[in-house]
């Protein structure tokens, strides 16, 4: 936890790895002394993304992404901020979002 100016903030950081939505579900639960979730993140499993992302809905949270030295929310970290209720990305913060990659193969009919 850390307060920033009024903000009681929550900090959701590192990696998204197996059993990542259960630690944070768990935290989440034990604790209702925030206002903002800030995210500091490059990424991980989609899968627990997506899930903590729901708990985030579920909860009603606002999640940012500040503007801060060292501080960014890249590839399933973004499936975290659009779990957010009020969703914020600071202006000039690093916000990365990239397509799924995989290989589109074209197959010729004939008629």
């Amino acid at each position: 936890f850390e307060t920033v100016g009024k903000t009681r903030v929550l900090w959701l950081e590192g990696g998204i790895g197996p059993g990542s939505a259960a630690h944070v579900s768990t935290a989440l639960n034990q604790t209702s002394r925030y206002d903002e979730v800030w995210l500091n993140s490059g990424g991980g499993l989609v899968s627990d993304g997506f899930e903590i992302g729901r708990r985030l809905r579920s909860l009603k949270a606002t999640v940012r992404v500040p503007n801060l030295d060292k501080v960014r929310c890249a590839s399933s970290c973004t499936n975290l901020m659009l779990g957010g209720y009020n969703r914020i990305v600071d202006e000039g913060a690093r916000f990365y979002v990239h397509a799924k990659s995989g290989v589109l193969e074209i197959t010729e009919t004939s008629e």
